[in-house]
């Protein structure tokens, strides 16, 4: 497994990696899961298929509509955004990252039961 390529040393705050310096990318490539959810894509999505304009979104958000761009473009959020998009767009965007947390229950942990106690 990819995973067992790289040997992730706890140091002081930081990551070592021996004899491989990467940056988050990679790190994201061989640690996180590979279905990540982009969830400015699926605002986007949601918006499109209300057939909502990106400038009424900017005004119910209270900012500019290069600001909303910036959101889709995001692959994570604030999740008091996130809160004040869902009430905005009347969809629980919620579901999908406990949809996710269910599939793959915090695989690149190494817990068993994949919650801590």
């Amino acid at each position: 497994m990819r995973r067992e390529l790289f040997v992730l040393i706890y140091t002081v705050g930081c990551l070592a990696v021996p004899r491989n310096k990467i940056g988050y990318e990679w790190f994201r490539l061989f640690f996180m899961p590979s279905t990540m959810i982009h969830i400015g894509q699926m605002i986007e999505a949601e918006l499109h298929r209300q057939e909502r304009s990106v400038i009424w979104f900017a005004k119910k958000l209270y900012c500019d509509r290069t600001n909303v761009y910036s959101i889709f473009k995001r692959q994570n959020i604030d999740t008091d955004l996130l809160m004040r998009i869902c009430y905005i767009l009347n969809c629980n965007f919620f579901d999908y990252y406990s949809t996710e947390f269910k599939e793959n229950p915090l695989s690149h942990s190494g817990k068993k039961d994949g919650i801590r106690k």
